[in-house]
């Protein structure tokens, strides 16, 4: 029986500080018949000393030219490819020590797989590899739709193509510099049954969410929604049976939504989210997803204009109204081993020792109020001490809108939105690291007026 072959294409340039790191994650595999593709743009560091310096532990072709962009990189690295199996690896990333014994053998359980995808922990600092996790991605199940709006992303990095399957398929569009994952997924998904992309619930990366990556840098979405813009009108050329202009507006809004949505996570200016937020609005008027957006980031809202077209404008903070104060406790279970709460508000809570450990649920029973003709939500003052922590509403066995804080010096607040008829209860856990602490400072419900 034929041995199932790995390659791995490593896009670089000047990544000195990242790229030993992610080469020695490749040396500790338990899998060693795979081959290493590294594309260099031509750095000007020390990039090309570490990855020659690695000829001696890894099977690694090293190519150094000039490209025109990280997209470029890639597309001639996969070129390069002919291995049963593939993976496309950057230089802040990090390899689980099994993640492709793991792959292996998935595809050979799944030999019909197009592409079979993993989890991702995200780590806080590029060049501490100590530093701690302080959030966790899973893919969801891959629905060409709801791709093409960006509604769910399905990740690169923790992904492992089959060669045998795709063949011919497997290759980047780089007319366009950023986002040539988009244009890949559109296209497979168009052509393959939604049930030969594979999840898996295991962890198989780590990687550094930092400025340094394309995807946490605020200043890089305007050419990634751009991008994405240019390969959707592509791809609807081709296939007018996916729906007319009115789809197509559709996937314009849910791109410029995705934007608003990631620059809201990662702290990116309210003029630039409110600007993708307006885009979506004329493409497709006031969807929910952008209500939600609005809601959550609390950094705009909706309003009517003279002539009763709707429009987005900044919230200013005369525009939150206080309508109660319900908080009836912030408490830790006898069940969650090592979780305190200290205090009558602002309180502090321990978290447990488990890096994911329920600590400390918030319960908001408001009383003889009534709002049902206002949007409403919960907002949260906290700021974490030490570690990172999750917050995010109780459904049943489910965290829902969970989002992972870290510490920090500054306090953030949070928005839940919150239903007027039926009690709200808050989860807080530790956010990847066990025995964080945080303050919650101030919990109240505002209704936004529109």
């Amino acid at each position: 029986m034929q041995r199932t072959k790995v390659e791995i294409v490593i896009p670089v340039f000047n990544a000195e500080e990242l790229l030993q790191g992610a080469l020695n994650s490749l040396a500790k595999q338990t899998f060693c018949d795979f081959k290493v593709i590294l594309m260099d743009g031509g750095s000007t560091d020390g990039t090309l000393d570490i990855a020659f310096s690695a000829k001696g532990l890894l099977d690694i072709d090293i190519t150094s030219e000039r490209d025109t962009s990280l997209a470029h990189a890639i597309a001639k690295g996969l070129s390069k490819t002919n291995a049963d199996i593939v993976s496309i690896f950057c230089a802040d990333e990090r390899y689980v020590p099994n993640a492709l014994e793991t792959m292996v053998k998935h595809f050979e359980h799944h030999p019909e797989a197009v592409a079979i995808a993993g989890n991702q922990e995200f780590l806080g600092h590029a060049i501490d590899e100590s530093e701690m996790k302080i959030g966790k991605f899973s893919p969801y199940e891959f629905d060409l739709v709801r791709h093409l709006q960006c509604e769910t992303i399905w990740p690169i990095s923790t992904t492992f193509f089959n060669r045998r399957v795709l063949i011919e398929d497997l290759y980047y569009d780089y007319t366009a510099p950023l986002c040539p994952d988009y244009e890949l997924w559109a296209r497979l998904g168009a052509k393959f049954d939604s049930g030969r992309f594979i999840r898996i619930p295991v962890v198989l990366a780590h990687a550094f969410q930092s400025p340094v990556s394309t995807s946490f840098n605020p200043d890089s979405f305007d050419q990634m929604v751009s991008d994405k813009l240019w390969h959707l009108g592509r791809f609807m050329a081709h296939r007018p049976e996916l729906g007319g202009v009115e789809f197509e507006n559709q996937c314009r809004a849910g791109i410029h939504l995705w934007a608003a949505e990631q620059l809201a996570a990662i702290g990116g200016s309210s003029e630039s989210l409110l600007k993708h937020c307006t885009q979506a609005l004329r493409y497709t008027g006031p969807s929910e997803r952008l209500r939600q957006v609005l809601h959550q980031s609390r950094t705009g809202r909706l309003t009517r204009d003279v002539d009763g077209s709707l429009a987005v404008l900044p919230c200013r903070e005369n525009q939150l109204s206080r309508i109660s104060e319900g908080l009836s406790s912030v408490e830790s279970h006898s069940m969650w081993i090592g979780a305190k709460v200290h205090g009558n508000g602002p309180w502090t809570v321990h978290t447990s020792p488990d890096e994911w450990g329920y600590s400390a649920v918030l319960n908001f029973r408001p009383d003889h109020i009534s709002v049902a003709s206002f949007p409403v939500q919960l907002e949260v003052t906290l700021g974490v001490l030490k570690g990172s922590i999750g917050i995010g509403v109780q459904d049943g066995n489910q965290i829902l809108g969970e989002v992972i804080i870290r510490e920090s010096t500054d306090s953030v607040r949070i928005g839940f939105p919150f239903d007027s008829n039926s009690d709200l209860c808050l989860i807080l856990r530790s956010g990847g690291v066990g025995k964080s602490r945080v303050q919650i400072l101030n919990i109240q419900l505002v209704a936004t007026t529109y």
